[in-house]
C-alpha cells in the first residue's frame, strides 16, 4: 500500500509557525534549512513562504531561528528572479508585495513625490492601462510652458514619445517628467494635486530597491522579544492597562521622524494601502511609545496648514520587534477618539488585545483621549468583511459597548445563549441586527461623548453665510481680528505660519460658539493656546489643550 506524499516544507513550516516552545524551535529550524535547499514551485507557495518569513522575524523563537529567518528574506530576491525570470512584472506576482515584484495602483499625488524621491526610476506610468491620453496631455498642458502647447496637441507625436524627449537623463520616467513639471509650475500645492489625481494615472512600482518588498521593511530593533512559549490568549482588562502611562515616550528629531514616516509609507505602498493622515505626515511631530513584549506605536501628527478643523488627525504605525504588523487612523478632539486597528495579513492570529491595549494607552496619554469609540461600519453594517469576520464580538471581548440601547439589549440576550450552550454562534441575521450601532470604551464616567462634525460644520455654514454672505476669504479675515481682540492675544498677526493658519481656520467656528464674550479671562487665554497649539509643530499638544478646556466642550456641543 503506497503512502501519501509528504506535505511541502514550506507548508509545515506554516503550520507551525505559531507554535511556540522547546519544541518549535528546533523543529523550525529544521525546515528552513530544508526549505533553502529546495526550490518552492508555486506561486501560493512562493507567497506563503513569504508571509510565514516575515511572521517569524515578528515572532522570533530564539536568536538561531531569526538569523535563519533573516538569511531566507536575504536570499528571497534571488528566489523571485528565478521565479520570475527576472521580469518585476511577472503577471503571476503583480500587487503581492514581494521584493523584486511590481505593484499596479493609483497612488495619490503627494504620496508618489516622496515614492519617486525614495525610488528614483522605480516608478512609471502603466502604459497599458492609459486608453486614452487627453487626461493626462490635459494635466500636462496646465503645467508646461505656453510655447510647449502646441507640441502636446499634435496629434502625430503620442504622449509618451512626447515625455521621452523631455528626459534629462535615460534613467527618468515619464511619470517622474509629470510630477516634477507639477511640481515645479505656478499652480497651488491643493490645485497639483487635484488635477494630477482628478486624471487617476495608473502607475507601476517595481519593487526594486532592497528595503521596498514587504518582507524587508523593517525597523532596527535594539532588543528582541523572542516568543518562548505561546501567544497569551487571555482576555486580560484593558481599562487598568490604558490608565497605566506607557513604559517610554520618546519624541524624535526631524530627520529621525521623516526616516519613520519613509518606513511607514513604504510599509503601506508595498501593499497598496494609503491613509490620509500619512499623506501628509509632519516630521516634527512623531512620537514613539513602547509597550513591552517588544512592541511599539508610532504616533504621527499632520503638517500645519493641511490639518483638519477642528479635530486631530493622527497615523499610527503598530510595530513588533521592529517589524510593522497593524496600523490606523485616529481622529481625536475634546477627549473623544474614533479609531480602528487594521492588522496586516501576515500577523492576523497574533496578539491582537496586546496591540489594542498599547495604541489605546499611548492615546489616553500623550493626547488625553477618555472615550473611545467606532463607527457602525467597524461593526458591520454596509461592510461585509467585518460582519462575516464577528467584529462585533471581536470588540465586545476587548470591553466596548453598543450605543444602541436595542442592540445593547440583544448583545445580552445573545451572551446569555451563550453561557448556556457553549459552541454556540449566533447567525449572520442577527450579526447583521447587531451591526446597527456604534461602540464605546469609555473611561470618562460619561462626562465626555463625540462631536457631531457633520451638524458643528453645518452651524460654521449658516454663520458664515448669514453673518458675511457667503464670502468664505472675509470670514476667515473678519473673524480672526475679532478673535485675537475678544481673546486679547494676536493670533493672526503672529510671525509663524502654522499659527497663522489655525487663527484664519479656526476662527469662524469659534466666533460663532454662543457666549464667548462672557467668558472668564482665564478660559480665554485658555483659548489662545489651543488656537496657536493647533498651527504649532506638534499636533497632539492641541488634543491635549483642547481635551482640558471644558468651557470649550460645552460651547462646542452647544453648537454643534
Amino acid at each position: 500500500m503506497s503512502r501519501a506524499p509528504a506535505s511541502h516544507p514550506v507548508d509545515r513550516l506554516y503550520a507551525v509557525s505559531r507554535d511556540f516552545g522547546p519544541a518549535a524551535a528546533p523543529e523550525k529550524l529544521r525546515l528552513l534549512e530544508e526549505i533553502a535547499e529546495r526550490a518552492v514551485g508555486s506561486r501560493a507557495r512562493l507567497v506563503r513562504l513569504h508571509d510565514t518569513l516575515y511572521f517569524l522575524r515578528a515572532y522570533p523563537d530564539d536568536p538561531a531561528v531569526l538569523r535563519e529567518v533573516n538569511a531566507h528574506i536575504g536570499r528571497f530576491r534571488a528566489r523571485i528572479e528565478r521565479y520570475t525570470k527576472g521580469d518585476p512584472r511577472d503577471p503571476t506576482l503583480v500587487n503581492t508585495g514581494l521584493p523584486g515584484t511590481s505593484n499596479a495602483y493609483a497612488y495619490s499625488y503627494a504620496v508618489l513625490q516622496r515614492l519617486v524621491a525614495l525610488s528614483p526610476g522605480c516608478l512609471e506610468l502603466d502604459w497599458e492601462e492609459i486608453r486614452v491620453e487627453a487626461p493626462v496631455t490635459d494635466v500636462l498642458i496646465l503645467a508646461a510652458a505656453a510655447a510647449e502647447v502646441r507640441g502636446l496637441e499634435d496629434e502625430y507625436l503620442s504622449l509618451r514619445e512626447w515625455l521621452s524627449s523631455c528626459r534629462s537623463s535615460p534613467e527618468q520616467t515619464g511619470l517622474e517628467i509629470i510630477l516634477k513639471m507639477l511640481r515645479d509650475s505656478r499652480l497651488d500645492p491643493r490645485v497639483q494635486m487635484h488635477v494630477f489625481e482628478t486624471a487617476e494615472m495608473p502607475v507601476i512600482y517595481t519593487l526594486r530597491d532592497p528595503g521596498s518588498g514587504r518582507c524587508e521593511i523593517a525597523h532596527p530593533s535594539s532588543r528582541i522579544f523572542y516568543q518562548r512559549s505561546p501567544v497569551p490568549r487571555t482576555n486580560f482588562p484593558l481599562r487598568p492597562r490604558i490608565q497605566r502611562p506607557p513604559a517610554g515616550v520618546t519624541h524624535l528629531s526631524p530627520s529621525a521622524g521623516q526616516a519613520a514616516i519613509d518606513l511607514s509609507l513604504r510599509a503601506l505602498c508595498s501593499r497598496n494601502l494609503e491613509i490620509h493622515p500619512l499623506i501628509y505626515a509632519n516630521p516634527w511631530d512623531v512620537t514613539v511609545v513602547s509597550g513591552g513584549r517588544g512592541l511599539e506605536v508610532w504616533l504621527v501628527g499632520m503638517l500645519p496648514g493641511l490639518r483638519c478643523v477642528p479635530e486631530t488627525l493622527l497615523f499610527f504605525l503598530v510595530l513588533k520587534n521592529g517589524i510593522p504588523v497593524a496600523y490606523g487612523p485616529a481622529s481625536v478632539f475634546l477627549g473623544c477618539c474614533e479609531m480602528g486597528i487594521n492588522l496586516f495579513g501576515e500577523f492576523r492570529g497574533g496578539e491582537i488585545r496586546f496591540v489594542y491595549a498599547l495604541v489605546m494607552r499611548a492615546l489616553r496619554h500623550l493626547a488625553s483621549v477618555r472615550y473611545f469609540f467606532l463607527t457602525s461600519y467597524g461593526m458591520g453594517e454596509g461592510n461585509e468583511e467585518a460582519l462575516r469576520s464577528g467584529a462585533f464580538w471581536f470588540y465586545r471581548k476587548l470591553g466596548f459597548r453598543a450605543t444602541n440601547p436595542e442592540v445593547e439589549a440583544l448583545a445580552r440576550e445573545q451572551e446569555d445563549i451563550m453561557r448556556r450552550r457553549p459552541g454556540y454562534r449566533c447567525s449572520i441575521e442577527t450579526l447583521r441586527k447587531l451591526s446597527n450601532t456604534e461602540a464605546h470604551f469609555d473611561l470618562s464616567r460619561g462626562t465626555c461623548r463625540p462631536v457631531d462634525f457633520g451638524g458643528l460644520g453645518q452651524a460654521v455654514s449658516r454663520y458664515v453665510t448669514d453673518r458675511f454672505g457667503g464670502d468664505r476669504d472675509r470670514a476667515r479675515n473678519v473673524c480672526a481680528r475679532e478673535l485675537a481682540k475678544k481673546l486679547r492675544a494676536p493670533l493672526a498677526r503672529t510671525g509663524k505660519s502654522g499659527e497663522r493658519w489655525a487663527a484664519l481656520e479656526m476662527a469662524p467656528l469659534l466666533c460663532a460658539l454662543p457666549g464667548l464674550d462672557g467668558w472668564s479671562a482665564r478660559d480665554r487665554r485658555a483659548l489662545a493656546a489651543v488656537v496657536r497649539a493647533k498651527g504649532g509643530r506638534r499636533e497632539i499638544d492641541y488634543a491635549r489643550k483642547a481635551a482640558a478646556h471644558p468651557r470649550l466642550r460645552e460651547a462646542i456641543e452647544s453648537l454643534s
